[in-house]
């Protein structure tokens, strides 16, 4: 299941939907007449899925949390099939349902304010500071997740990115599998909680985080 999906993108339409029958690289998930039919998914979406949702709204407490991100990986390079095919990533991608610089864009609601997308890719970009390393809303621009709790609560919401170039061993494919390099992923764990820590503190500084 992709809990990043909305509940309705399910097979045979969404192949890569909510419920996967196909990977990423669009092999085949399930072995020949085992997909599981309507009525599993329904169950797969009653016992899973709501109950994952559900749980994330009854957390969510506006008068205790400042922001909330959801949190991904990425590989290197853009798959068969990816608005970014063959094209290199960024190392950090932050995804707000905006424009690149986290504007709104025509029709769609930002899931924070602009300002605040800025603010912490500039924290990234001082961890990162080659060019391209950062970006707004490419390749990812913000899932399921982030845009349907948003509505919900209205608590702020980022999708964060990593690429996954920052802690796999050398060599790395999606097709042939990776293995991890520990201390990069230490050191990458670090980097990233202190950006958010930082982040945090300096828009609660703020005295309308809003605005």
């Amino acid at each position: 299941m992709d809990l990043n999906r909305p509940p309705y993108h399910r097979p045979p339409r969404h192949q890569d939907g909510v419920v996967k029958f196909t990977t990423s690289l669009g092999q085949e998930i399930w072995k020949e007449g085992m997909n599981p039919d309507l009525p599993m998914m329904h169950r797969l979406l009653l016992h899973h899925y709501f109950p994952y949702h559900a749980r994330i709204d009854a957390l969510l407490d506006p008068h205790k949390v400042l922001a909330a991100l959801d949190c991904h990986s990425m590989v290197p390079v853009g798959l068969p099939g990816a608005p970014d095919q063959g094209q290199k990533r960024p190392l950090i991608c932050l995804g707000n349902s905006g424009d690149s610089e986290g504007l709104p864009k025509k029709g769609v609601l930002p899931t924070c304010p602009a300002s605040w997308i800025q603010d912490l890719a500039a924290q990234f970009r001082e961890r990162f500071p080659s060019p391209g390393s950062v970006a707004i809303n490419h390749p990812y621009t913000g899932g399921f997740i982030s845009n349907a709790h948003y509505w919900h609560k209205g608590i702020p919401w980022i999708q964060l990115e990593v690429n996954r170039s920052l802690y796999e061993e050398e060599g790395a494919n999606p097709e042939h599998g990776s293995s991890i390099d520990s201390a990069h992923l230490e050191d990458l764990k670090e980097i990233v909680w202190d950006v958010i820590e930082e982040w945090c503190s300096q828009i609660s500084r703020r005295e309308d985080p809003l605005s």
